[in-house]
């Protein structure tokens, strides 16, 4: 009677392909001729949380050859556990220099990676990645600033997206960058001071911005470099506590064919009258927008307004689609806080 075993080894892959890790694991104890199907699907994509997990998996990379050129993706995110000051000793110092030292060895085995993303809190202690080169590799996000990480980027001329956002930029030395051009990016997320990197013939799509201050030049100064990529650009995130109605002119006259701007912004309060101004600021510079079709307003984390973390905090409203559709024909979705009250119901309620 056939058995599961009898089955050809492309349908094997598609049934080991679907599913759930914990069944995996057991299946690669099973057989020689499932262990590494089961490998390869079980390393596939890793989310790591900086914990023992994450240090058994590191060690089943650097010693399983399958389980290492399987790998495709790579989420870095401890949490909290280490976020800490910066230290230069002690045993959290020690800990965290052991624990990059194992993840660098292990990252460096996986030499198919596609995607990796290190989510980390400041702390003292940094990864290296001398050892690490990735053919395969098309998009790298990291919040901390690895050793080496200008070397990084200039030995993986193919990157698609890059994401830097460190805690502080001055940790970044802007020199170590100088000469490297990125022809090949769509996406970015970088300081104003590292756009440079990003070739003038790259086919930059997408752009979210490191949290930006108002005190400075520096968003004129950003939108003004973007500027040269108004021919491919269609969407920007511009993410920033505060805001003035500047801001929205210099981006509908430098980049009037983006088809989706999102404005992270501090909202004052619900009633309280900036936020009328803000959306007055909106509506004024609508016209200038040749391709606008989403407009997204969303609410910088804090203590005050934490609740809007979610996609489920914000709604599209239908009467501002209705109302701005007349300055901007080509605008479709108006997306807003769900407390954030509308222009029109503001008017109607006033202002208390």
């Amino acid at each position: 009677m056939p058995t599961i075993t009898d089955l050809p080894d492309e349908l094997l892959d598609e049934i080991t392909h679907l599913l759930p890790k914990g069944t995996l694991f057991s299946l690669c104890t099973v057989s020689n001729r499932f262990q590494p199907r089961a490998t390869r699907w079980l390393y596939r994509s890793l989310a790591l949380a900086g914990n023992g997990d994450t240090i058994k998996i590191c060690k089943a990379l650097i010693s399983n050859k399958i389980a290492a050129i399987s790998v495709r993706k790579v989420l870095l995110w401890p949490g909290l556990a280490f976020s800490r000051l910066s230290l230069t000793g002690g045993p959290f110092y020690l800990y965290l220099s052991a624990f990059y030292k194992l993840l660098s060895r292990a990252l460096a085995c996986a030499i198919n990676v596609e995607n990796i993303r290190l989510m980390f809190p400041y702390c003292g202690a940094s990864l290296s990645f001398d050892a690490c080169a990735f053919s395969n590799l098309h998009s790298f996000a990291t919040t901390m600033e690895p050793h080496t990480l200008a070397s990084f980027v200039r030995r993986h001329p193919q990157l698609q997206e890059l994401h830097i956002s460190p805690s502080d930029i001055r940790s970044i030395t802007l020199s170590e960058f100088s000469g490297i051009s990125l022809s090949s990016l769509n996406s970015v997320c970088l300081p104003q001071s590292l756009l440079f990197i990003i070739s003038p013939d790259a086919p930059l799509r997408s752009v979210l911005s490191p949290e930006i201050e108002d005190d400075n030049e520096e968003i004129p100064h950003f939108i003004r470099q973007l500027s040269r990529y108004s021919t491919t650009l269609t969407e920007l995130h511009l993410c920033r506590p505060h805001w003035n109605a500047e801001v929205l002119m210099h981006v509908a006259t430098l980049l009037p064919k983006i088809k989706s701007f999102t404005f992270t912004r501090m909202a004052p309060g619900l009633h309280d009258p900036a936020n009328i101004a803000f959306l007055e600021a909106c509506e004024v510079v609508l016209p200038f927008f040749s391709s606008l079709s989403q407009f997204r307003i969303e609410v910088a984390r804090n203590r005050e307004l934490s609740g809007f973390t979610f996609v489920s905090d914000y709604r599209c409203d239908f009467t501002m689609v209705q109302m701005w559709g007349n300055k901007c024909p080509t605008l479709s979705i108006c997306a807003f806080p769900c407390a954030y009250t509308s222009r029109s119901s503001m008017l109607m309620i006033g202002i208390s």
